[in-house]
């Protein structure tokens, strides 16, 4: 489609008026205006006017003082609704355009610019409420549908300025307003401006009659729009919004991106939309105009990004590209689709695909077809995006693409071919592998059944004739086609290759065995199929032999011979490389067919070695030459045939090729191949079995240097390029030792020592080594080496040795061949002839002899003098210019590695810095190399680091062998030096075998130096490694550490007494190393310890220095049980022998040891008799009295004085469990007795000796009298404050009566501080309060007198200073005492008001701490205790929560309660009133809104003016308080609307007037208002009414007492309220028209006024039957179309009047008799609804309705129709909502209802919806008791339960535990329990078994299923036998939930007030939140849990592992509670501390 054609912006044109400059100053100019006596100055002054107001586009924000808002303030002042203008209008004919388009554009400027700022809309909305009336909504119709454009145009403006107000608030009156039916509205899609102006930005704003009805379609679907209105605009209107899309290519980009975002955000993005109703609008037609804006597909004005196509392709990538979003729906990939797909057959058809087809995304698959995908990139990516998101579109998707794949050159064959290897090429569906239904556990569970064979296969070779196409592809004489078809059967196998590794991931979690497995035999089957498909192996030997034919010559003078006949050499390349490819390919996935073709792999190494000449020729294929490289050796790999040491055709054997590969390739990658591949073919023989990691090692010692051709020595000899030598040589040598391997596997074992290599084969280097030395000396003597090659021989054996030395155990091998290799040429003048040689081959082996030493024992290196011929050496060197080519820079930089290793200067530090520089300047790599050659004993590396800077980042690029090398022991002391050693280790990727021969290199180091001074710098060595190898995360990292720690080296260390300098360097590697959690480390650390414990039981007094502190250097790993055991041998030791030497050695095995012990509980409980026995010894012993406290503590529970330790604050519950279940097992071990009048006396107590203290009075009755006797004497004066008060609360908290236990009054006072000072930590002060509660409580004798030192030490308090605890002290009395203490509350309560006005007065303070909070919180619980509250002081605390705290909840709460405590004034109590209502922010607060996060504070207000009215309504009942409530009354059934409406009926009461007339104004919205009760029944949310009839209150009653107990429910509106103002409605705004019948009827009112017939409250049900008459008369005039229908309905209700035995209430229907008559009125006025048909039919084919019979139940349980799972959903839901009491149980069992729906629910395993809506159903029945009795006793349900929890569904586990707990709440227990024997609950333990041992046990079902456990056990009969193991699975479930449930800081949770009383009514679980999950679990609900839990245990028969598990957590939770948080944790505590005393 062309793109349309560009023009430059034609400038608009300015309209010539005299009243264009004209502005308006003042109202009275403008109501001046509307006075004009002539039309043209009308028109004049109008459009000035509307110039004047207009928003102009290029303005952003109006500002709220714009003198245009001013302007139209003041006119809509003077003129309230702008009633002369729209009299102006009334008076104007139709012929009068002119004036009437300027009349319509003025209300349009108006109403938008009035919408700009809310201040203003008061004075829009009487316009707004003209023009929706339907007086001017037909004039504004009739515009639209006339023929006069600017009419048309400024209407349609007026339209969106309406629908666009105030954010859309009126947008549902428009949409209602609007002619959609009009038949000449489709013309306005096609009304363009005709302008040459092309598409700009300018298009939205200065829209045509187009766009502007665009925009006002899209503003029923924008993101304001509510989802109720976009429903019914959908459901209502589908053509209007999808004829927008006819000809949207031809908008402008503008309209374009604005059409497609709001369709985005507005409607794709509302997920309360039914997914039906977007996929109707976007159907295949609506996109198949949007694929045609892809022809525009470059920019339209000056923003570069301004592409119609990028727009609309990002558009539908989101729509059609991710699974479960927008058209793209989650299919089962490569699987079929089911016959009985599970998909919501009641809504979704919101979710299902369309209906019919075999596939879910049809849609897309008819989208696929259409997308051009060869001649565009965009539609080709989406293409690819679909068929990636729905794989199962993939086999279809070919033969209606219908690719021509027969190969020929033709771009249209390219593109196929290349979109055929694109879409074989996407991913595997890997995630529909695994079961849709596994719940929890869906990722670790497969699919039994894999794929079909089809749906595999053509992902992967999709047509049968694909192998000929392909096979001719290859063989075809254009390059072109044979590379595209190369790639794309490449692309084929690998794609097969993730099928094969998906598949063998699924047989190994499914253990499937390779012959009998689905899977593995389903992979068989493809294999077959794809061997069936792809081209034969000849082929593609074929296809390789032809590249290799044509491969360019070798040198520079072929190359030039061949130039004709190869003209493109990187197509060659090419071509060459996807042959090696393929062949790779083929061996690697299939072997079988490769095995049927001769083809000898070896031959392609001649394609490696003619690459490898090139490489002196400029080649441009050098990636290419890489990855034919790659795909040989890993084709070699491979192979089965292919032999190393074989000969193809070449004069090298395949292993010569192989390492000169490896020597001149500079590719990583290609190394590593290299490296695998010799490992593979090598490790199984001889040589290298024995380790294959040697082989790297082997490789890495070749030599890398590069020469110049005639490269020379200083003596002139020719110098070669070493690495030919060294291969050639080495190829030699492994000839000869695999054909002779005995002969040098002796001589190895021979240099080694006898026996050393049996006994670590891994350990010794391999019989190679020996053959390399033997040849090396056998050529030496018979001359045959050249010296160039003799020197590199021996630099590479040097090297050789040196990396040998990492990995032998034992040095002596790499000593004796080094030694062999200085015998060969030590006096005897070899290449004497030649002295550079001579001297550089003496050097290597004479570095070879010394480097081991050298790594053992490195000595400090005697710096040469600085020499002045390497000094201008090194200048000329630097004045080098500067070299171009790569390979130049090479070989300059190893010509310097030569000069080194030629000349063999004596180098300066310095002088080795700059050499390195200078390397590092010519190529970087040659660095390893120059560093070989450097001799350690001559200069040292790190003392050139140490003169040059930059020399320290050259040092650390060295490899671990050469710096350690050079690193002496004094060194490895500098932190710098350690850092770069490990780096060296670490800095790249290492693994364990390179970690591994660096330990093993610092292991050799410490053999020779364990005894110096140095061998602590190389333990800390070590110990760093040991760090970065835990840190590295590798995976052997532990068992590098065990390897490490098992060396020889190391347990000498261990084993033996050491020195100081050795014991600090074995204490850091023992630190680095020690890991509890690894077995192994533990074992290895467990044997050393046991080794110095014996030694050191042997005897203390003969133990020499250094054996002592190497012991306690270990026994700092001691385990606690062999800690104590210790300690109890010396203490045995000390009672016989006190000698000094024995007592400071257990004092410091004590300070060493102690960490360990305190970590163990039952330990060092265990030990206190040890303790005891070595305190005697050892008094002054800090860690001894530490152990004594610890060990005490542990013997009591957690928290058993209600306190937690503060360590555990903000730590998960898990934390603290296995400690407190740890010392609640340990409660009842006996303890030592402990004289505590010694650590009482003493001169200053400690803490630990306070923790002794407190610990002994709850465990040694003993204790108390000596705490009595402590207290009353002189010392207890000295005691701190903290250490009293702690001391103190134990002795009150453990005392089991009230015994007169007096405390002296000093010690009182400093308690009373502590409350009232805010010095002391919160545990602290909390403590000082129950110890001033419980001194006052338990000392009657002196309680009078406690009393008033109370009352006059807090006097003194300052209001502003008072503190939480001082208040809870007043609380815990009056609780106690009760009146006794009345004096003392009413003076804190006189305090605490004080506070209160004071802290809630000032804005600046913090009110919204928790600190304020508890202090309101604990004045709330005072006030409650009955204490009088003064007046006075009441008053001020209420004027400043109003005034200054109106958002703070406990404020609000606090003033409610504070108002019902006293005794108000009505004056007081009416100022209260207006001072509430007239805030400026109580319309904010109180505001209707929907549910949100942020507490909001509408309920507290309301609570707080309900109290207010009722506490002087005669007073309180005035109009002007009435009104206000009116615009926050929201008629909904939430606590705060009903207590409005209680407010409402008591004004009505005592003022004995209406509300009615403010009923008739209500409007769900804050600010806005209805003309007449129809008005207001049309702002109703016609959703939320039916919601209201499917789910009506019952329990609701017409009049009652607000505070009566409801199901509060803020989504249902009151029905109270909905009838009523239908009345109002039918008595002052009756519907008049057949248009307002239908908009009443479809708000769904009448719905609702059908189900109030049967509501259980009389008087309802008689104000329902009165509407339901006055609604019938009123029908008689109405002239709708339904009338017959409604009538009719009417008609049947009537006739059931007759059938209902008269009585005199009003009779009641069954709610399944109104619920069909409430869906029958719904369904006539939304006849869309597939409801319609079937009510209607069943209504008109009866006379009369039998109320005693549930309608319609056979006829759609079991429909036969197309929309049977439709039908059948609805009839459950329908059964579902209508169960509501017994008589409609009747009804049910009459019909045998639930027979029927639990044979369905069986029988249907995959219909979701079904079992869903069952469930549902069983839930309403249980809800009953009657009902459910029946279904137990007689239906068998709960033996069915359990028959349907065998087969339980994770999703549907918390629906069983709800049905449960509804059984067991509402049955008559003792009748169950008679009539069932017990059996009842037995199947109830068992069902309730099944739930918590599922998988899909979540913890939001575990919190359901916990008071169903609750209930269960406190049942009446014997003890259920299977409580235990309920509770063994409960704690389980309660475990796991702990690993989310916090720890909060002490005090969080404190005691909420609410003078409201709590519902005492029983929860059952309806259906509508029968499957609501809660929230995370919080601290709050584990309490609860452990709560329930704990009591369920205490009804088992006997005692159980879970009760102790519950006891410990119950304790816990009641520390964390407080003492009014939990009184059954309290309760608990106080048994528990009762019976921990002995006696």
């Amino acid at each position: 489609m062309p793109v349309r054609e560009q023009h430059p912006p034609k400038k608009r044109k300015v309209e010539q008026s005299s009243k264009q400059s004209h502005r308006y100053a003042s109202a009275s100019e403008v109501r001046r205006v509307f006075k004009a006596q002539s039309e043209s100055g009308l028109i004049e002054g109008l459009t000035a006017l509307r110039n004047q107001l207009t928003i102009r586009p290029d303005e952003s924000i109006v500002a709220v003082n714009d003198e245009r808002l001013v302007l139209a303030k003041e006119w809509l002042e003077e003129d309230p609704g702008a009633q002369e203008l729209f009299a102006i209008w009334e008076s104007t004919t139709s012929r009068q355009t002119s004036l009437l388009a300027v009349v319509v554009g003025l209300l349009s400027a108006v109403v938008t610019l009035l919408s700009t700022h809310y201040s203003y809309h008061s004075y829009a909305q009487p316009i707004l409420r003209s023009l929706l009336s339907q007086q001017w909504t037909q004039q504004l119709n009739m515009y639209v549908s006339g023929q006069h454009t600017e009419l048309v145009l400024v209407s349609l403006k007026l339209y969106n300025a309406l629908s666009n107000f105030a954010g859309g608030r009126e947008r549902k009156a428009v949409l209602d307003a609007f002619p959609w039916e009009m038949k000449s509205l489709p013309k306005l899609l096609h009304m363009r401006r005709r302008t040459k102006e092309g598409h700009d930005a300018d298009t939205l704003a200065r829209p045509d009659i187009r766009t502007l009805y665009i925009l006002l379609v899209l503003s029923f679907i924008d993101t304001t729009t509510p989802s109720s209105v976009k429903a019914v605009f959908l459901e209502q209107h589908r053509d209007a919004f999808t004829s927008m899309f006819k000809n949207v290519w031809q908008d402008s980009y503008a309209v374009v991106r604005r059409v497609l975002e709001i369709c985005w955000s507005g409607l794709w993005s509302d997920h309360k939309l039914k997914r039906t109703l977007k996929i109707q609008v976007f159907s295949e037609a609506t996109l198949s105009q949007l694929t045609k804006i892809y022809d525009r597909n470059v920019p339209e004005n000056s923003d570069a990004e301004s592409i119609p196509a990028d727009v609309v392709h990002h558009f539908l990538l989101a729509l059609c590209s991710r699974p479960g979003v927008g058209l793209c729906f989650q299919d089962r990939g490569w699987y079929s689709r089911e016959t009985e797909p599970e998909v919501n057959a009641a809504e979704g058809s919101q979710d299902g695909p369309l209906k019919g087809s075999k596939i879910y995304n049809k849609i897309l698959a008819n989208v696929l077809k259409t997308l051009r995908v060869n001649e565009d990139p965009r539609q080709q990516e989406l293409a690819l995006k679909i068929l990636a998101a729905c794989p199962e579109l993939v086999a279809g998707y070919w033969p209606s693409a219908g690719l021509a794949l027969e190969p020929r050159l033709s771009s249209k064959w390219l593109a196929n071919i290349a979109l055929f290897g694109a879409v074989v090429s996407l991913p595997v569906p890997t995630a529909s592998f695994f079961l849709a239904e596994s719940g929890s556990s869906s990722t670790s569970l497969y699919q039994p059944t894999p794929p079909a064979l089809g749906a595999i296969v053509d992902n992967i070779l999709p047509t049968a004739n694909i192998k000929t196409h392909l096979s001719r592809g290859l063989q075809a004489a254009s390059p072109l086609v044979q590379h595209a078809s190369a790639l794309a059967l490449a692309k084929c196998l690998l794609k097969y290759e993730r099928v094969v590794q998906a598949f063998q991931e699924v047989e190994r979690a499914l253990e499937e065995d390779e012959e009998d497995g689905l899977w593995a035999r389903r992979r068989r089957e493809v294999e077959r199929e794809v061997r069936k498909r792809v081209p034969d192996f000849q082929v593609i030997v074929g296809f390789s032999q032809r590249q290799n034919d044509h491969q360019p010559a070798t040198d520079k003078e072929g190359l030039e011979q061949h130039k004709a006949t190869l003209p493109n050499p990187t197509r060659t390349a090419l071509l060459s490389e996807s042959a090696y490819r393929l062949l790779w390919l083929y061996h690697r996935l299939l072997p079988s067919v490769v095995a049927e073709a001769r083809f000898d792999a070896g031959k392609l190494l001649q394609a490696i070695e003619e690459m490898l000449s090139q490489s002196a020729v400029t080649s441009g294929t050098g990636g290419l030459d890489t990855l034919r490289q790659l795909h040989v050796l890993r084709l070699l790999k491979e192979s089965e045939h292919f032999t190393w040491s074989g000969k193809s055709g070449s004069k090298h054997s395949n292993f010569h090729i192989l390492l000169k590969a490896y020597i001149i390739t500079p590719t990583p990658a290609v190394r590593a191949v290299i490296v695998a591949l010799l490992r593979h073919i090598l490790a199984p023989g001889v040589l290298f079995q024995h380790d294959p990691d040697e082989i790297a090692l082997w490789l890495e010692c070749l030599p890398r240097t590069r020469r110049a051709p005639g490269a020379q020595s200083p003596d002139g000899v020719p110098l070669t390029d070493e690495g030919d030598a060294v291969i050639a040589f080495l190829d030699d040598c492994v000839q000869r030792c695999v054909k002779t391997p005995y002969k040098y596997v002796e001589d190895l074992q021979q240099a080694a020592g006898a026996g050393s290599i049996g006994l670590r084969p891994d350990a010794a280097p391999s019989p190679l080594l020996a053959t390399v030395v033997e040849q090396l000396g056998a050529k030496l003597g018979v001359q045959r080496l050249a010296p160039a090659d003799a020197l590199a021989l021996f630099a590479f054996a040097r090297k050789l040795l040196v990396a040998l030395a990492s990995k032998c155990a034992d040095l002596g091998v790499v000593r004796a061949y080094a030694s062999r290799m200085a015998g060969l040429v030590e006096g005897k003048g070899v290449f004497a002839e030649h002295p550079s040689i001579q001297k550089a081959v003496e050097r290597e082996a004479e570095l070879a002899g010394a480097w081991p030493e050298r790594i053992c024992c490195a000595e400090e290196s005697e710096a040469a003098p600085v020499s002045p011929a390497v000094q201008e050496f090194l200048v000329r060197v630097a004045e080098l210019p500067q070299l171009d080519s790569e390979d130049g820079r090479k070989i300059a930089a190893y010509e310097l590695v030569d000069w080194l290793r030629l000349v063999n200067p004596k180098l300066h530090p310095s002088e080795l810095a700059r050499l390195a520089l200078a390397v590092e300047k010519l190529h970087p790599p040659a660095l390893q190399e120059l560093f070989q050659y450097v001799d350690p004993r001559q200069v040292s590396i790190w003392d050139a680091a140490a003169n040059v800077d930059d020399f320290t980042r050259i040092v650390r690029c060295i490899n671990f062998n050469v710096q350690s090398a050079h690193c002496t022991g004094s060194l490895a002391g500098d932190d710098s030096v350690r850092v770069s050693l490990t780096e060296s280790i670490f800095g790249g990727r290492p693994d364990d075998v390179s970690i591994a021969r660096a330990t093993r290199l610092v292991l050799h180091k410490l053999a020779y130096c364990a005894t110096s001074g140095s061998s602590r710098n190389w333990l800390r060595v070590l110990a760093d490694i040991m760090k970065a190898l835990i840190g590295a995360r590798i995976a052997d990292a532990c068992q590098a550490i065990v390897s490490c720690l098992e060396s020889e080296v190391l347990k000498g260390l261990c084993s033996r007494p050491q020195d100081a300098v050795v014991r600090k360097g074995l204490d850091y590697v023992l630190e680095a190393c020690f890991k509890p959690e690894h077995e192994d480390v533990s074992r290895l650390f467990s044997e050393v310890t046991g080794q110095w414990v014996l030694l050191v039981r042997s005897g203390i007094e003969n133990l020499s220095e250094d054996e002592r502190e190497t012991a306690l250097l270990w026994f700092k790993y001691l385990g606690a049980k062999e800690a104590s055991a210790l300690l109890d041998c010396f203490a045995d030791r000390a009672q016989h022998s006190s000698a000094s030497t024995t007592l400071d050695f257990t004092s410091e095995v004590l300070h060493v040891t102690a960490d360990s012990l305190l970590r163990e509980a039952d330990v060092i409980t265990g030990a206190l008799p040890t303790f005891c026995r070595l305190q005697g010894f050892l008094p002054q012993s800090e860690e001894l009295w530490t152990l004594v406290a610890a060990g005490c503590s542990s013997s009591l529970p957690l928290a058993y004085d209600g306190h937690l330790p503060t360590p555990f604050s903000d730590d998960p519950i898990s934390s603290v469990v296995p400690g407190a279940s740890k010392r609640w097992s340990l409660r009842l071990q006996p303890i030592p007795s402990l004289d505590i009048s010694g650590i009482l006396g003493s001169d200053r107590l400690s803490g630990v000796g306070v923790d002794i203290v407190t610990n002994l009075l709850y465990r040694q009755a003993a204790a108390r009298s000596a705490v009595s006797t402590w207290l009353a004497s002189p010392a207890s004066s000295s005691c701190s404050t903290t250490h009293l008060v702690r001391i103190i609360h134990a002795y009150y908290d453990c005392a089991h009566e009230r015994a007169d236990d007096a405390l002296p009054s000093s010690h009182l006072s400093r308690v009373v501080k502590v409350v009232s000072e805010a010095r002391h930590p919160h545990a602290v002060r909390s403590m000082a309060a129950e110890c001033i509660a419980a001194a006052v409580v338990m000392s009657p004798s002196t309680r009078a007198k406690y009393l008033k030192l109370l009352g006059k030490e807090l006097a003194t308090v300052d209001p502003e200073k008072l503190t939480q605890y001082s208040l809870s002290v007043a609380q815990r009395l009056m609780e106690q005492l009760g009146t006794e203490c009345a004096g003392l509350a009413e003076q804190m309560i006189d305090l605490g008001l004080k506070w209160a006005v004071r802290t809630l007065g000032d804005k600046e303070s913090a009110c919204t701490n928790g600190s304020s909070s508890s202090m309101l919180s604990l004045l709330g619980s005072l006030i409650q205790t009955k204490v009088a509250v003064k007046d006075h002081l009441a008053e001020p605390v209420i004027a400043a929560v109003i005034q200054d705290r109106f958002s703070h909840l406990e404020g609000l709460r606090f003033s409610r309660l504070l108002v019902l405590s006293t005794h108000f004034k009505p004056a007081t109590a009416n100022k209260f009133l207006q001072t509430v209502i007239q805030h400026s922010k109580f319309y904010e607060n109180c505001a209707a809104t929907t549910r949100s996060a942020v507490p909001s504070p509408r309920d507290d207000v309301i609570r707080l003016l309900h109290t207010l009215f009722h506490l002087h309504p005669s007073n309180a009942c005035q109009t002007s308080h009435i009104e206000p409530l009116k615009r926050v009354y929201g008629g909904t059934l939430g606590a705060t609307d009903l207590r409005i409406l209680s407010i409402f009926q008591l004004f009505e009461t005592t003022r004995k007037t209406s509300t009615a007339s403010l009923f008739a104004k209500w409007s769900p919205s804050v600010d806005g208002s209805s003309e007449n009760a129809f008005e207001a029944i049309q702002n109703l949310d016609p959703s939320r009414v039916l919601k209201t009839c499917l789910e009506f209150p019952d329990a609701r009653k017409m009049t009652g007492d607000d505070e009566a107990p409801l199901p509060m429910n803020e989504a249902l509106y009151d029905p109270v309220f909905v009838l009523l103002l239908f009345a109002q409605m039918l008595s002052d705004s009756a519907p008049s028209s057949a248009l307002q019948w239908v908009q009443f009827f479809r708000t769904n009112v009448a719905s609702l006024l059908m189900r109030a017939l049967s509501a259980k409250d009389t008087l309802m049900r008689d104000v329902a039957w009165a509407q339901v008459a006055a609604l019938y008369r009123a029908l008689e005039n109405a002239d709708m179309q339904e009338k017959p229908h409604v009538l009719h309905i009417l008609n049947l209700l009537k006739d059931l009047t007759s059938s209902t035995p008269s009585a005199d209430e009003a009779p009641r229907l069954p709610a399944y008799t109104t619920l069909l008559l409430a869906h029958a009125f719904r369904a006539l006025f939304y006849p869309s609804n597939f409801i319609y048909p079937l009510t209607a039919r069943f209504l008109l084919q009866r006379p009369t309705l039998d109320p005693t019979d549930v309608p319609m139940l056979y006829g759609m349980l079991y429909s036969a129709s197309d929309d049977w799972k439709k039908e059948r959903a609805w009839i459950v839901r329908f059964l579902s909502d209508g169960i509501v009491g017994t008589d409609e149980w009747r009804i049910l069992k009459r019909r045998h209802t639930w027979d029927l729906l639990a044979s369905l629910f069986q029988s249907e395993e995959r219909d979701r919806t079904l079992r869903r809506g069952v469930l549902e159903v069983l839930a309403n029945v249980t809800s009953h008791a009657r009902a459910a009795a029946s279904l137990v006793l007689r239906h068998a349900l709960l033996a069915w339960i359990e028959m349907q929890l065998q087969t339980l569904r994770s999703e549907e586990a918390i629906a069983w535990a709800r049905i449960l707990e509804n059984v067991l709440a509402v049955v008559d227990a003792v009748k169950m329990e008679a009539a069932t024997s017990g059996e009842w609950r037995v199947t109830t333990g068992r069902c309730l078994e099944i739930i918590l041992n599922h998988q899909g046990c979540t913890r939001t079902v575990f919190v359901a299923a916990v008071p169903v456990l609750l209930r269960l056990s406190l049942l009446p009969g014997p003890a259920l036998s299977r409580l235990p193991s309920l509770l063994r699975a409960s704690v389980r479930r309660l475990s796991e939930m702990e690993t989310d449930v916090s720890v909060p800081p002490p005090g969080h949770i404190s005691s909420k007030f609410d003078p409201t009383p709590a519902s005492t009514s029983v929860r059952v679980h309806r259906s509508h939140r029968l499957f609501e999950a809660d929230d995370a679990p919080t601290i709050q609900v584990w309490g609860e849990c452990t709560e329930a839990l704990w009591r369920a245990s205490m009804a088992c028969a006997s005692k159980t592992g879970e009760w102790d598990a519950l006891s410990s957590r119950l304790l816990v939770w009641r520390a964390v509670a407080g003492p009014g948080g939990s009184a059954t944790g309290e309760w608990a505590r106080r048994e528990v501390v009762g019976s921990l005393h002995l006696g």
